[in-house]
């Protein structure tokens, strides 16, 4: 898709972008249905050294879960703990979409527990 081409014009030009270039790209990826290729610009990120944020997995989080990808989405919520990243409403948020996609519907019920541990920032 498009974020793709944006990546390697930006590889082609020396540009390395930074956290919040990163997450717009997934974000792109994930309103086209295309988590793998987001998958591909967070590896990409981490290649250059760049540290994740709460928006960057959330976007990450976002793309797999509309593509009904709940195993990878609950994959990169544990990276965001392993690294010590907190989460936000719409970490949570996006996990009950996962939910609902891949679980027949429980997804609410599950945001819900979960949403009483987060952290409003």
């Amino acid at each position: 898709g498009e974020a793709m081409k944006v990546l390697a014009e930006m590889g082609r030009k020396g540009i390395t972008g930074n956290v919040t270039t990163y997450s717009t790209l997934m974000n792109a990826c994930a309103k086209a249905g295309e988590a793998g290729k987001a998958m591909q610009v967070q590896e990409e990120m981490e290649r250059k050294g760049i540290a994740g944020d709460v928006v960057s997995y959330n976007a990450l989080m976002d793309a797999c879960a509309k593509a009904g990808k709940v195993g990878e989405a609950m994959k990169v919520l544990a990276e965001m703990g392993r690294k010590g990243i907190t989460g936000n409403v719409t970490t949570y948020s996006t996990l009950g979409i996962a939910g609902d996609v891949g679980t027949g519907g429980d997804g609410e019920k599950r945001h819900n527990r979960q949403c009483d541990d987060v952290q409003y920032v």
